[in-house]
């Protein structure tokens, strides 16, 4: 029984190869368990051996994490695949909205007023066309 992420990537390969489905079937389960938190080898595997159903799951988790991808991830996951999850984390913009609730109970009116964030997918915050970014350049770059 193959053990291991390196293993069990060679079972999906030949079985892949071969289309032996169920043995194929069996070294996706195995993958997935085992590469849960790896949402970048996730991704080199879908589109080595066309899994559609981890594709999206895993550029979602990519775009959702806090740090952005380091330079040996994008060179790992391709310049398209990096460039295009930059983009889609740039494009977000969360949005504090104040609500109020209002209960009317037989003893009276009670509101509540609460803040929540909304996800507002657009254009870059043309506000941060005025920011100095040069400290952070500096950083990343070790200038």
């Amino acid at each position: 029984m193959p053990t291991g992420v390196a293993q069990w990537t060679s079972v999906l390969k030949l079985s892949t190869l071969w289309e032996f489905n169920e043995l194929r079937k069996a070294a996706i389960d195995a993958l997935s368990t085992a590469l849960r938190n790896d949402p970048i080898d996730r991704v080199i595997l879908c589109r080595q051996f066309d899994i559609t159903a981890w594709l999206l799951p895993a550029l979602n988790e990519l775009a959702q994490r806090p740090e952005s991808l380091s330079v040996e991830e994008a060179i790992r996951l391709g310049i398209e695949t990096a460039l295009m999850i930059a983009s889609v984390r740039e494009h977000i913009q969360l949005v504090s909205v104040q609500e109020t609730l209002v209960c009317n109970w037989y003893q009276g009116r009670r509101e509540h007023t609460y803040t929540s964030k909304q996800l507002v997918v657009g254009p870059r915050d043309p506000g941060t066309q005025l920011l100095d970014f040069t400290p952070l350049l500096r950083t990343k770059l070790n200038l």
